[in-house]
């Protein structure tokens, strides 16, 4: 009996955090995805290539997107658009260490694939929240 009271404290305070982690991978995910698209139709490299890069990008950019959840809300519209600039800034990075010598190009890709995630998935969210 008294495991079943450690167990139910246990997993009312764990709930909140394992559903906030797991829509964290699937927004991870889903904007890795659009991302992928978005250098595809830039033809910035193979499909292997722009899903690894997309993946990589993104992860590089959690921490861009953790801060967002900070200077958004304080700033609102021009907040997110700070925070787009950051992880471009950060997923530009990113594509430069893995396709070199074409610096424009991959700023480019990388402001493409922003801008589409931003608007498919964040633009919304932040226009409803």
């Amino acid at each position: 009996m008294v495991y079943a009271n450690h167990y139910l404290i246990f997993t009312d305070t764990m709930a909140p955090i394992i559903l906030y982690l797991l829509t964290l991978f699937i927004v991870l995910l889903l904007t890795a995805l659009i991302e992928t698209v978005a250098l595809q139709l830039m033809r910035w490299g193979t499909f292997k290539q722009c899903i690894r890069a997309a993946l990589v990008m993104n992860l590089a950019s959690l921490i861009g997107w953790i801060l967002m959840l900070v200077i958004v809300p304080q700033f609102g519209f021009a907040g997110l658009l700070l925070a787009i600039l950051f992880s471009t800034v950060i997923e530009w990075g990113v594509l430069a260490r893995m396709k070199r010598g074409v610096a424009a190009y991959n700023f480019l890709a990388a402001l493409a694939a922003n801008l589409a995630s931003y608007l498919i998935i964040l633009l919304p969210a932040f226009l409803y929240s």
